[in-house]
């Protein structure tokens, strides 16, 4: 039950029967809501700021380990037979499978592709 003096500035919310703001009362709410969601982004920003001068970064480790780099820039010469090798398969039978890597080959556009050619 919503009490009279009340009446102007909240409404029943469809969804869960709940006493929601209005629609005014939202609008007059909103440049506070701005300001505090600055404020957080602010310090966000300072955080990963400082964090940074302490020579930190985020995100995940890498993977890609020095070795792990140069076994992939070894594969890239020959690509179809570490494909097929890590697959444990013939070159002969991806070209079977693989129509378009013969043409693709041909064509030079595998390494083109990888290596940025």
């Amino acid at each position: 039950m919503v009490h009279h003096h009340f009446a102007g500035s909240l409404s029943r919310s469809p969804a869960c029967g709940r006493i929601a703001p209005s629609p005014e009362r939202r609008e007059e709410r909103r440049p506070l809501a701005e300001f505090i969601r600055e404020l957080i982004a602010s310090g966000t920003r300072e955080g990963l700021n400082a964090a940074r001068a302490r020579g930190r970064v985020g995100g995940q480790p890498t993977v890609a380990t020095p070795e792990i780099i140069r076994a992939a820039r070894d594969m890239l010469p020959n690509l179809e037979n570490s494909i097929a090798k890590i697959l444990g398969t013939s070159l002969g039978t991806l070209y079977n499978h693989i129509p378009d890597l013969q043409e693709i080959r041909a064509s030079g556009r595998v390494s083109k592709q990888i290596t940025g050619g």
